[in-house]
């Protein structure tokens, strides 16, 4: 199985769970909470909520994802990864690969970019939502 579809926006690293452009925030933890992923969520006054999640392991890599609602509705996802012994990739590869070197697309876009706190490579998953 891929872990992001271009064609959609679907992010699959959370197997089983598909998160998909706009998915609710309270959808999203019920279905956390029903696969017994472990996630820390923060709620800002019911305008901005983040979920973030560690050490998911999907295909030799293990990520680390935060995901921000805007209103109870997912607007973008920021993550990394840590690649296995003898799988390694760099973030710019990986998504080229997955991208087939595009950025945008209907439902958004995905770059890689540096973290502007840390100063480190993070992929980036924006939804371009009405």
């Amino acid at each position: 199985m891929k872990a992001f579809d271009a064609n959609n926006g679907h992010l699959y690293v959370l197997s089983p769970i598909e998160v998909e452009p706009g998915v609710d925030f309270e959808d999203l933890k019920r279905q956390l909470n029903d696969n017994t992923i472990p996630f820390v969520e923060s709620d800002s006054y019911n305008l901005f909520q983040f979920i973030n999640l560690n050490n998911i392991r999907f295909d030799n890599k293990t990520f680390k994802l935060e995901l921000y609602f805007d209103k109870k509705r997912l607007k973008t996802i920021s993550f990394d990864f840590v690649c296995d012994k003898g799988y390694e990739i760099s973030f710019e590869q990986w998504v080229a690969e997955m991208l087939d070197n595009k950025s945008a697309f209907a439902w958004g876009r995905m770059k890689v970019d540096d973290h502007p706190k840390y100063n480190v490579p993070l992929i980036n998953l924006s939804y371009d939502l009405p």
